[in-house]
């Protein structure tokens, strides 16, 4: 993988480090990116990193993302969770979106990670109109921006328009952030 990387105009490959000599390397040099490749959700030493370098953009490449507490990942600040199954070029082009241009990238979230749309209504302690909370239900659904505006008859840049609005109100600054955010307050959803 890191031949493909190197390849790329985009990265530079500082290291290939054995991942406990990750936190004392990333310290150091300061990479904008850091790609680990874990087997089990042992995050201690994750958690470090985030901790003492929370510049830097952790990409976690997992063989069963299913194995994984997606929401959990969110909340500690990771920007994308990739399945190793993926083509080395595939995974390179992903953490390209990531770094390049902010998007978080994570697999589809399992039903049982999800609270039911049937659950129950929400108050939110945010000031969102009724449009936005139909936009953040979608997104809390894993949506795509394109997905979103196909869903709700839009343009995917009005979507982009409401998505900025919404993260300005939430306080965040990218979906991720967004969905976690929600979630922690135990908000129910549908969002309406």
């Amino acid at each position: 993988m890191t031949i493909v990387f190197e390849e790329s105009p985009h990265f530079e490959v500082i290291e290939n480090l054995n991942p406990s000599l990750i936190l004392e390397q990333a310290c150091q040099v300061l990479p904008e990116v850091i790609i680990w490749r874990i087997e089990n959700e042992d995050d201690e030493g994750i958690i470090k990193v985030i901790k003492e370098c929370p510049q830097v953009v952790m990409v976690l490449v997992v063989n069963d993302p299913n194995r994984f507490d997606i929401m959990r990942l969110m909340r500690m600040g990771i920007s994308g969770c990739l399945p190793a199954r993926l083509l080395p070029r595939q995974i390179v082009k992903a953490i390209e979106l990531i770094v390049i241009a902010g998007i978080s990238c994570f697999p589809r979230l399992k039903k049982v990670q999800t609270k039911p749309a049937e659950d129950c209504r929400m108050s939110l302690p945010y000031n969102l109109t009724p449009k936005e909370r139909e936009i953040l239900t979608l997104l809390c659904s894993n949506n795509s921006n394109q997905e979103i505006a196909s869903a709700m008859c839009l343009a995917e840049s009005t979507v982009k328009t409401h998505l900025h609005n919404i993260y300005r109100k939430l306080g965040v600054k990218k979906r991720s952030e967004a969905i976690a955010a929600i979630y922690q307050n135990h908000t129910s959803f549908p969002l309406s």
